[in-house]
Order: structure tokens, then sequence, then C-alpha cells
């Protein structure tokens, strides 16, 4: 949806009808507050247009652009699922509720807990507590969400909307950046369309501007300084971490990911445990065909306005 642009809003529309469709057909149910979790896409409706990758940023000179997740989103959509969660502790413990025999609520103040299934209601309970605390937020999220997952298989408790709220709430920027102090310095194919893309999302994920510093292979500065790496492929991307070390190829690209911080990172800790030689023979196979998918760009530099140039080394 978020690679329509534009059209993010009618294909959450379109997403809605298509939900209700498919609950009034039997084909899954849950609710949350007694609401069809169709209308948990509703929040979709508050995204900005036009992010980095959708069709409408396409061209656009500046991949920064002017887009960003509301932050006041993640706290609204927080804030329902932790006050969801207590006043649904309320109604278990008095078996009363202002919504009691509706969806969820009815399953909830029917049902007896057992003595393994009271832990997690607890666990859960205080985790929404913990929402208030920004330093136990993300923690705090991690249990809501497992005990969710747990009270869903094991409980037989239908509650999808919860769950989507849930992911929606999260914010990447609980994960840091590996390496937050250091600054360090990519080469790569300045022939390459991929390449140029690849400089552009690494722009618009870092617009502090302290995370990297960019050269092309075929530029002065890398066979200047880097005599040694000089005779490698154009196809190998390099990579000066601040602390001096070289890295290339697979190795080279995961932790330009790690550096980004967000999903960003655990993605790249996850395929880190393949063999390098297998990530490296997959990295040589995209980069022999990368020509193919992608134009050649005119200059060794993707097109950028001023401001961002001045990453650039010569």
């Amino acid at each position: 949806m978020l690679a329509v642009g534009t059209q993010v809003r009618p294909a959450t529309l379109i997403l809605m009808f298509v939900a209700v469709w498919i609950e009034r057909r039997g084909l899954f149910s849950g609710y949350f507050f007694g609401i069809s979790p169709a209308f948990a896409l509703l929040p979709l409706l508050a995204i900005p247009e036009s992010p980095f990758g959708s069709r409408d940023a396409l061209g656009r000179a500046d991949p920064r652009g002017d887009w960003e997740f509301p932050k006041w989103l993640h706290w609204v959509l927080l804030a329902v699922v932790g006050v969801g969660v207590v006043i649904e502790a309320t109604a278990v413990l008095t078996e009363r509720g202002p919504m009691r025999g509706i969806g969820l609520w009815a399953k909830f103040v029917k049902m007896k807990l057992d003595g393994t299934e009271w832990p997690l209601f607890g666990l859960r309970t205080a985790a929404a507590f913990g929402l208030l605390v920004p330093k136990l937020r993300p923690w705090a999220w991690l249990a809501l969400f497992l005990t969710e997952l747990t009270f869903q298989f094991q409980m037989d408790v239908a509650g999808y909307g919860r769950l989507f709220l849930l992911i929606l709430a999260a914010d990447p920027a609980w994960i840091p950046g590996a390496r937050p102090a250091d600054q360090d310095t990519i080469f790569y194919d300045g022939d390459c369309g991929l390449c140029h893309g690849t400089i552009r999302f690494l722009l618009s994920e870092s617009p502090s501007g302290h995370a990297f510093r960019f050269g092309a292979l075929q530029g002065e500065t890398f066979r200047r300084d880097y005599p040694s790496q000089a005779s490698l492929p154009p196809s190998s991307i390099i990579l000066r971490t601040g602390p001096g070390k070289i890295l290339d190829r697979s190795t080279a690209v995961f932790e330009l990911l790690s550096r980004l911080g967000g999903l960003y990172r655990p993605f790249a800790s996850l395929f880190r445990l393949l063999p390098r030689a297998l990530r490296d023979t997959l990295y040589a196979f995209v980069a022999q065909i990368r020509h193919r998918l992608f134009s050649r760009p005119s200059g060794l530099c993707p097109l950028l306005p001023p401001d961002l140039r001045d990453r650039f080394l010569d």
C-alpha cells in the first residue's frame, strides 16, 4: 500500500471492505472492544503520502522528502491498546464491563483463568502500565505482543484487531543503530543504477548526515587512499567503518543496515547467521544482473540537492 503513493487512502478503504466481507463469510473473526478488526485499518488513513520508494517519490531529487511516520499516531495507538487492556483486566476481575457480552469481551468475562494463565494475564496488565514509562515502552510493547499471541493460541480468544494495532504502534526508533558515534565511508560503483538507488535509500533513512560519507570506486579519493583495494571489481561495495575496518560485499551491506537501526538491524543480524560464502554468492548473482535491471546513471554521483552532495568525496 505504501508503495503506491497517493493511492494509499483508497487502498486502505478497499482493504477495509475486503476485511469486512471476509469476516462476514466466516473465514475469520475477531474483535477489539466489540469492533470489527477491519476498523483497525483506520490508522493507515493518517499515514502521510509519498514515502521513499513509493511511486510518487520516483524522480524526486531529494530522497529525504518531507515524509515521516507521525509520532502522534504511535502514541494514540499505544494509548488505545493500553487503556483497552486495563479496562479488560477490570472486566475479567469483576466480571463486569461497559461492553460485556460483545465479541472479545464475552469470551474474557465468561472464561476462568487457570494457574498458568493468571501470570500471563498479570504480565499483560502490568505491561499496559509500562507503556507510560519511555524507557520501559519497547519492553512493555514486546510483553503485550507476546502475551497477546499466547492468549490467541492457548485460549482461543480472537483479537486480531488488537494485534494489528500493536504492530502499527511499534516505533522502529526503539531499536538504535549500531555504533551511533562513528562515521563510515561507503565506496560504491558509480556506473551502477542499483548502487545509486542504494545511496539514495541510505540518505533517506539517515537524514542527520553523520552516519555516512560516500565516494565512487572510480573516484580519485578511493584510488589515492585505498590502492590495495583498487584492483577489486566495481561490483564490490567497500565500507570503511569509523574504527578503520574494511568490509566488502554482503558483510558491508548488512553492516550498513545495522547502522540504520530500526527493523533493519534485527533483519541484518538474522541474515548474518547465514554462512558468508552463501551470502556472497547471492550478492555476486545480484551484481551480475544489476545492469539489466537498472539503467546506468549519467554520472558517478546520484542526482541530489546541494546540501547532500557535500557528503560525497571526489
